[in-house]
C-alpha cells in the first residue's frame, strides 16, 4: 500500500513540473504555465480602435460603450473593430453622432480612429498616442 502512494505522489509531483521542461510558449490544461500572463509582449505598443469625441481644442475624449451600440466594453471594442476592418467606419461615426444629438460645445466633431500607445508610459501617466489614423469624421472642420 505504501509503496502505491508513494509512487502516485511521485508521479503527480512529476506532472506537476512537466511545464517546466516545455519551451516558454507551451501551454496545456490543467497544467499550465499561463504564459499569457508570464510572458511580456514582443513590443510594449498597442493599437487601439475607437471613437472619440473632439473639442475646439483639438483634445480627444473616447465616448461611453453605450454610444456606440452595447453597454458592454468587449462587445463595443468589437462593434468598432469590425466597422473599422470592414470598411464601415463613417457608417458608425454616423451612428455615434445620432446617439449623441446635436454638439454642444466643447464638443465639434467625432471621430473613429485607431491610436498606438505605449502601454508602459501610458499607465505612467503619459497618455499621449504615438500615431494615429482617422478612419471617418462626423460634424464641424478642425
Amino acid at each position: 500500500m505504501k509503496l502505491t502512494v508513494y509512487a502516485a505522489t511521485a508521479a503527480l509531483l512529476l506532472a506537476l513540473v512537466t511545464p517546466v521542461f516545455h519551451p516558454p510558449p507551451y501551454d496545456s490544461y490543467p497544467f499550465s504555465t499561463f504564459p499569457m500572463f508570464s510572458r511580456l509582449p514582443d513590443s510594449p505598443e498597442v493599437t487601439l480602435a475607437h471613437v472619440v469625441t473632439v473639442a475646439a481644442d483639438g483634445s480627444r475624449h473616447a465616448v461611453a460603450p453605450a454610444l456606440v451600440g452595447s453597454d458592454e466594453v468587449l462587445q463595443a471594442k468589437v462593434i468598432i473593430r469590425t466597422s473599422v476592418e470592414g470598411g464601415r467606419a463613417a457608417e458608425l461615426c454616423r451612428a455615434v453622432a445620432r446617439r449623441l444629438g446635436p454638439f454642444q460645445p466643447p464638443i465639434q466633431a467625432v471621430e473613429v480612429r485607431s491610436d498606438r500607445y505605449d502601454v508602459f508610459a501610458y499607465f505612467s501617466g503619459d497618455q499621449a498616442s504615438r500615431a494615429g489614423t482617422v478612419h471617418a469624421r462626423c460634424g464641424g472642420s478642425l
